[in-house]
């Protein structure tokens, strides 16, 4: 059986209904814009240049500079039957005026965000990359992105799986780890198989504002999506990335409170019982 590519598990972790306002909740200000919130930005390169194919800078000071390299591959096969993988290299930046520079680069590396020339030398190699795509911001409520657009960890996890009159299988878990849970739901007898998820625990998760949605893991591949706010829903899409908890797409809400981020989830789970599933779940910003 597999989960339902609608609702799950950490599906619901990207698929937000954004309110506004909390009531009469505790101040949110400690949720404050990250460093370089107003800088932050993402783009895309023309070509290959060194292998970059992309470049993000967050709010907190990091960069993610993206590379598609070949795979290991036997000798005789031909790289053109191989896909390539994303190799993700994260190093820091400043900004003064127009111009961002990583400080940690093997070599140099800055963006003109005036001139949108982004410039890398690296091993005696220099490359001037003029074209560059830039992504604009959401269009939505800056205050809302500068709550929701930020570098987050899982600090808390509430799942609860009902089997039609049968009790509920549920507990907290004080992390991210995709296999513990789908482990626990399995030996509890929810039809899924946790094998799969082995390596799966979520390191980060990363929302930009200008729309991307990132998921770090301990030892498997990230995955790259998008996300959407639509009137007062907020919804997310992996177009090449997607496992058993962590579905290819979906939608939800969320609230925030006391400088976190929480979400709550009602769904079904799709097999040969139809299970209902609620999670709640709570995301820090990472330090």
């Amino acid at each position: 059986m597999k989960l339902s590519r609608i609702t799950g598990f950490v599906a619901a972790l990207a698929t937000l209904t954004v309110f506004a306002s909390c009531g009469k909740e505790k101040s949110t200000a400690s949720l404050e814009e990250t460093k370089y919130f107003q800088e932050e930005t993402s783009m895309v390169f023309p070509s290959k240049e060194l292998g970059y194919v992309s470049a993000t800078f967050l709010g907190n000071g990091e960069v993610r500079m993206i590379k598609e390299e070949p795979p290991l591959t036997p000798s005789g096969v031909s790289l053109k039957r191989i896909a390539y993988q994303k190799v993700v290299e994260v190093y820091h930046f400043t900004v003064s005026g127009s111009v961002y520079t990583l400080t940690d680069f093997e070599g140099s590396a800055s963006f003109d965000a005036q001139t949108g020339v982004f410039t890398i030398t690296k091993d005696d190699t220099t490359i001037t990359i003029s074209n560059v795509t830039i992504f604009p911001a959401k269009d939505v409520a800056e205050d809302i992105l500068g709550k929701l657009c930020r570098k987050w960890t899982v600090s808390r996890i509430d799942i609860n799986v009902k089997d039609g009159d049968n009790p509920a299988v549920g507990r907290i878990f004080n992390n991210g780890d995709l296999y513990a849970i789908g482990k626990y739901l399995e030996d509890n007898g929810i039809n899924i198989d946790s094998d799969e998820l082995e390596g799966y625990s979520i390191k980060n998760v990363i929302l930009t504002k200008t729309g991307e949605f990132i998921v770090d893991f301990a030892s498997q591949p990230s995955y790259y999506g998008s996300w959407d706010l639509k009137s007062s829903t907020f919804s997310y899409y992996f177009k090449d990335n997607s496992n058993d908890i962590l579905t290819a797409e979906a939608s939800g809400s969320v609230k925030f409170s006391d400088g976190k981020c929480f979400i709550k989830v009602s769904g079904e789970i799709e097999g040969s019982e139809n299970y209902t599933s609620t999670l709640e779940i709570t995301l820090a910003p990472a330090k």
